[in-house]
C-alpha cells in the first residue's frame, strides 16, 4: 500500500509538482493507494480535475484508491462538478 498526504492547497499554481508525485504513485505498481485529504481546504477546477484523472488512472489500471479525511471543501468541490462518484463513492 502506498500512503500520500494532499497540501493544504491544490490550485492550478501548484498541479504540476503534484501530478509528478500522483504519477510516481501510479508507476509505484501500489495496489492499493491511500489518499488522506484531511489537510486539504483549497480545491480548484484544476485540482480537481488533477485528482479525478489520477483516480480514473488508477481505476483502469486496476488499482484500488481509498480516500480519507474528505474535507467538506473536496466535497462539495467533487459534486459541484461531478465527479463526487469516483472520487468519494457517493451518487
Amino acid at each position: 500500500m502506498h500512503h500520500l498526504q494532499l497540501p493544504e492547497d491544490l490550485l492550478v499554481a501548484d498541479l504540476a509538482s503534484m501530478a509528478l508525485q500522483l504519477e510516481a504513485v501510479l508507476g509505484d505498481s501500489p495496489e492499493v493507494i491511500d489518499i488522506d485529504a484531511s489537510r486539504l481546504e483549497q480545491v480548484d477546477t484544476a485540482g480537481m480535475q488533477l485528482l479525478y484523472a489520477f483516480a480514473r488512472d488508477a481505476q483502469r489500471l486496476g488499482k484500488v484508491v481509498h480516500w480519507h479525511g474528505l474535507t467538506p471543501a473536496v466535497r462539495e468541490a467533487a459534486q459541484v462538478l461531478g465527479m463526487a462518484a469516483l472520487l468519494t463513492g457517493e451518487e
